[in-house]
């Protein structure tokens, strides 16, 4: 029987079609969990799922999908509904995906062997219960050699050593199955050699407003044609002489770059993308911009500050390795 693999996001899914394309897992049946899941990213890797059940099915259904096939793939361990299963369930085999950069976080609490699976700026007490017993029980699960840990974010040598140490089984890739797509924007290739990638921090309250615009206003500013990918949270930007699109209406950035043939430099706020697009585009330079200290909300968790800024670092690393 096929493994259920669970899914709320377009990243998520990316992360399965790699997953599927590098042998890590079977072609699983398809539960979208969200209405987030476009479409079109769907179609496009149709033949690497089995049946695909739509945003909406009910949770019953969801657990009776996963009892049977007692094989899963979870696009986001720090959900509290795949927590449950994960606890209540007797599974075979779990296979965890990449979830954007807080999976970092949560691939540390994993090597930790300690503290709740849950994301730093929810931490209801449900969220601590069930993170605690999901913790556990993925740490039982893998000593007996039934979890892989897939994906392409930069785990710390340390974690790592601990994770394989303790049973996890890693496998990692570099977007082979995304590369090899071809994508159009629209009906043409663009031109543009800069991308600024637009950023939800300033929209959902982590940072100031007035900051984040004036870092997208000099982003902006370049001597060669730039294109700006605003956030789907963000309001509408207008500023001449900028292009303002959507590289591939409904599609990852990480395929939308695809249609920029003659991209050479993204610049970014510290987020997935910017550890992502190096990847799919090598020959391209990245420039992740730093959050200073007096742009947070106060009511930011400083391990949420953490992480991004180890994102930041990390791409620094990443540009000095490449030059």
């Amino acid at each position: 029987m096929r493994p259920v693999a669970l899914i709320d996001s377009p990243f998520q899914l990316l992360s399965l079609f790699e997953a599927v394309h590098a042998g890590a897992v079977d072609p699983p049946s398809l539960v979208l969990r969200s209405t987030a899941v476009p479409p079109r990213l769907v179609e496009l890797g149709a033949d690497l799922v089995g049946d695909v059940a739509p945003a909406g099915t009910s949770s019953s259904e969801v657990v009776r999908l996963v009892s049977r096939a007692r094989r899963v793939v979870v696009g986001d361990v720090l959900s509290t509904f795949v927590q449950g299963l994960l606890v209540s369930l007797r599974l075979r085999d779990v296979t965890v995906l990449e979830d954007g950069a807080a999976f970092l976080r949560a691939v540390a609490t994993l090597a930790d062997g300690t503290g709740p699976l849950c994301r730093a700026h929810r931490r209801r007490p449900v969220d601590l219960v069930l993170g605690r017993a999901a913790r556990a029980r993925l740490s039982r699960h893998a000593a007996a050699g039934r979890v892989t840990i897939f994906g392409c974010l930069p785990v710390s040598p340390s974690h790592r050593r601990h994770l394989l140490d303790h049973g996890y089984r890693m496998v990692g890739h570099r977007f082979e199955w995304t590369r090899g797509q071809r994508i159009a924007s629209s009906d043409r290739e663009r031109p543009e050699q800069v991308l600024v990638l637009g950023s939800s921090l300033a929209a959902d309250g982590f940072v100031d407003g007035s900051w984040y615009e004036r870092w997208r206003d000099e982003a902006l500013s370049a001597e060669v044609a730039v294109l700006f990918a605003p956030h789907r949270r963000e309001p509408p930007v207008r500023r001449a002489g900028v292009s303002i699109a959507e590289l591939a209406p409904q599609l990852p950035i990480e395929l939308g770059v695809l249609a920029m043939p003659a991209l050479r430099e993204v610049r970014s706020l510290p987020g997935t993308a910017a550890l992502t697009l190096p990847l799919v585009v090598p020959h391209c330079r990245v420039e992740c911009g730093r959050v200073p200290d007096g742009a947070w909300s106060p009511q930011v968790p400083g391990e949420m500050r953490h992480l991004l800024d180890l994102i930041t670092d990390e791409v620094d690393l990443a540009a000095g390795r490449a030059g």
